[in-house]
């Protein structure tokens, strides 16, 4: 499929999930919108294949099917497989902190079915804030921004302490930080020389992390020179360029503004209360959230982050892991601790502090650990049975083991253990090995 017939079938796919009165004018005459749109294809086709990549329910053979669906299939296809290489073994600068990461992963995928079904969804462990706050204070926020108070600005001091941080952190976490987004809670265009931090990342850490704005249509200039910057090969492998939908208007100006071939490989967002995207319950989308059905609400983190949230302006790293949003952890985020840097030498001493206290890629067995709140356990004579969101593990039964997890409800150092429930010196090793495997896949985590 060429560039333009698929350039002009996403734009009407765009179309279609945020705007109902495209999606009603569809409905009544297809043939007729979606030739205003330069789609020439039978309507019909263009219409299921919408639904069908909409809808989430298409496979291998459904893309034979279906030009439309197919070329899509296979540009999805080749970003996962892109994001799944930049967060290879090889990429982490040491196993343990890949094999955190994937705990993590583990830990989300068994308490939330609806991650599970995104198999490129990882958690990175480093995210970089270039401002504090937001300036635009989107509806939806999942993490609730402040509202935007100062900017990191590019002089000469702090262009040296960003390359500083980049260099530090690529040192002791690995080259995976190429993929660390240089925004978390915040707009990365809100920064005037955002565009300046990034082109560092580039030379330092040999790649160019993703980045998603909400203000494509108040800085055309500034998206086309990004896109440039970025290249086609970044748009089209690594996804390199998202745009958030707040409203319709915005969406009609994106529409007006950028040309089909233009944003062929960027992503739009819809996250328009009209469209027919969903929300994470969390963040401000809870806290006023007048104008979003039950319906439109999931329980999900946003967060793709597992480790350090950089803020530069503020000058403080935090090590921060996710969560499934609930009324403790309303942001779908947990903030382990928070610490101060002023330089590159208290950065590197804080991002060691907080990796060494936080990012166990086994079970530590000084630190207090705890079943997970977010599962459920059966028992029966013969096996315990314990419980994620649509997925469960069994373990065969013994009073030790009961009495083992009765103290990790609350909490416990697993080195404490044993001996609290009397196990005998040849038993401990393999108690471990089973406490362990429960911490790896989720089902036991840190208290």
């Amino acid at each position: 499929m060429n560039q333009r017939e698929y350039a002009r079938f996403k734009r009407a796919m765009e179309w279609y999930s945020v705007d109902p009165a495209f999606r009603e004018a569809v409905e009544k005459e297809p043939s007729d919108v979606f030739s205003r749109l330069g789609v020439t294809s039978e309507p019909s086709q263009v219409l299921d294949a919408i639904r069908c990549i909409l809808g989430g329910t298409f496979n291998y053979e459904t893309a034979q099917e279906n030009p439309y669906v197919k070329e899509y299939a296979h540009r999805n296809c080749m970003v996962s497989e892109r994001v799944r290489q930049r967060v290879r073994r090889e990429r982490f600068a040491a196993d343990g902190i890949w094999q955190y990461s994937n705990i993590v992963r583990n830990r989300c995928r068994m308490e939330n079915q609806l991650i599970r079904m995104h198999s490129n969804i990882y958690f990175y462990p480093a995210v970089f804030e270039l401002s504090e706050g937001c300036r635009v204070q989107c509806p939806f926020c999942g993490l609730a921004a402040k509202p935007w108070s100062s900017d990191f600005r590019y002089t000469e001091e702090n262009r040296t302490l960003w390359r500083e941080v980049l260099q530090i952190t690529r040192e002791l976490l690995g080259n995976v930080i190429d993929v660390s987004p240089c925004y978390f809670a915040t707009e990365p265009l809100d920064n005037p020389d955002y565009e300046d931090f990034l082109r560092d990342a580039r030379e330092v850490t040999g790649g160019v992390p993703q980045t998603t704005t909400a203000l494509a249509e108040r800085y055309p200039e500034r998206i086309r020179s990004l896109m440039d910057f970025l290249g086609e090969r970044e748009l089209e492998e690594n996804n390199a360029l998202r745009i958030s939908i707040r409203n319709l208007t915005q969406f009609h100006r994106i529409m007006e503004l950028y040309t089909p071939e233009e944003l062929e490989n960027v992503e739009l967002l819809p996250n328009n209360p009209e469209s027919v995207y969903k929300y994470s319950r969390s963040g401000r989308a809870v806290k006023d959230s007048t104008w979003i059905s039950k319906e439109k609400a999931i329980c999900y983190s946003i967060s793709c982050l597992a480790g350090i949230r950089v803020n530069m302006a503020a000058r403080t790293i935090a090590f921060v892991e996710p969560e499934q949003p609930d009324s403790e952890y309303p942001l779908g985020i947990r903030t382990r601790e928070i610490l101060t840097f002023q330089d590159a030498e208290s950065y590197r001493e804080g991002l060691i502090k907080l990796f060494r206290s936080y990012a166990f890629g086994s079970l530590p067995y000084y630190v207090p650990v705890q079943l997970n709140k977010n599962i459920r356990m059966e028992t029966n004579e013969k096996e315990i049975r314990l419980f994620g969101d649509g997925i469960g593990y069994r373990i065969d039964r013994n009073a030790m083991l009961m009495d083992a997890l009765a103290l990790l409800k609350e909490g416990s150092c697993p080195i404490e253990i044993p001996e609290k429930v009397g196990a005998p010196k040849f038993m401990e090793e393999k108690l471990f090995q089973l406490l362990n495997e429960l911490y790896i896949r989720g089902y036991l985590r840190l208290k």
